[in-house]
């Protein structure tokens, strides 16, 4: 077998969840051993594929299947690492929303603030991801995902946001063999990506031994903000949740992008060790 090294660009992506989206489409392929892709922003990717197994073709077919396509590695290049001197027109596209959206996270948040509601801590410490922790039995309220809003909603400023709940989730799970928690808030950019990341390993692997829960862990804005987050990112398959009396936060030692795993039993799997 011939084995052979392709480099190229992929166009035409927008986030970090395109990337992850990319590699899997290539990764699929008969005949490819390895893919690298540096980054969404650069789309620099590396293939090591078996050259009598599959064709560059084959690869450019694959991407675009999925809304991307080729270039070569050095084309519009302006700097030593082939960033693109003109934005792809999906990109152009996406920016002014990307844009729309990270501001609505900081004007929810600063509403919030000037409204004397609860405020974002400041916590930058290690824990201990060994010790123990007391907290099994905790319920937490799930909320749908449907009928969400377009856009943002500021109504009962001052109140405290109202929750309709329409399930729950308990801690530890009985009904999966592992949960994966995700502390986050509406609107926070960072832990959407992370968000958009585990959508993406729940839809490969399943649900029926693993849950995702994605926890609201300050409830600043309700049930509604919460959904319209789930739908912006298009992360539905997680289930959303909102931590209501602050219990989920304080014992489990988490804060906005930390990430706990269990098993059935209430065994930390994983916790980060960096808040």
């Amino acid at each position: 077998m011939a084995k052979e090294t392709l480099r190229f660009k992929i166009e035409g992506m927008t986030c970090a969840s395109c990337a992850y989206h990319a590699h899997k489409a290539l990764e699929r392929l008969t005949g490819v051993t390895e893919v690298v892709i540096d980054s969404w922003h650069q789309g620099n990717a590396r293939l090591l594929i078996d050259a009598d197994s599959v064709t560059e073709g084959e690869i450019a077919k694959a991407l675009d299947e999925i809304g991307y396509s080729i270039a070569k590695a050095d084309e519009n290049a302006d700097t030593a690492d082939g960033r693109s001197k003109s934005p792809s027109p999906a990109r152009r596209r996406m920016t002014p929303l990307l844009l729309i959206f990270m501001l609505a996270g900081i004007i929810l948040v600063t509403v919030v603030f000037v409204n004397n509601r609860q405020s974002l801590p400041i916590n930058t410490g290690r824990i201990d991801v060994d010790a123990a922790v007391f907290a099994s039995g905790s319920i937490l309220p799930v909320i749908s995902t449907d009928n969400a809003p377009n856009d943002l909603s500021f109504l009962n400023i001052g109140e405290t946001p109202v929750v309709n709940a329409a399930g729950e989730v308990r801690i530890p799970d009985p009904d999966r063999s592992v949960t994966v928690f995700l502390a986050g808030i509406p609107g926070c950019s960072t832990c959407g990506i992370e968000a958009q990341y585990l959508s993406n390993i729940l839809e490969d692997l399943g649900t029926d031994n693993l849950r995702i829960v994605f926890v609201d862990v300050y409830n600043m804005a309700g049930s509604d903000n919460l959904a319209w987050f789930a739908n912006v990112l298009e992360a539905t398959n997680l289930t959303w949740a909102i931590d209501t009396t602050g219990t989920f936060r304080q014992q489990y030692a988490v804060d906005i992008d930390s990430t706990v795993i269990m098993n059935r039993s209430g065994k930390i799997l994983y916790r980060d060790d960096f808040v």
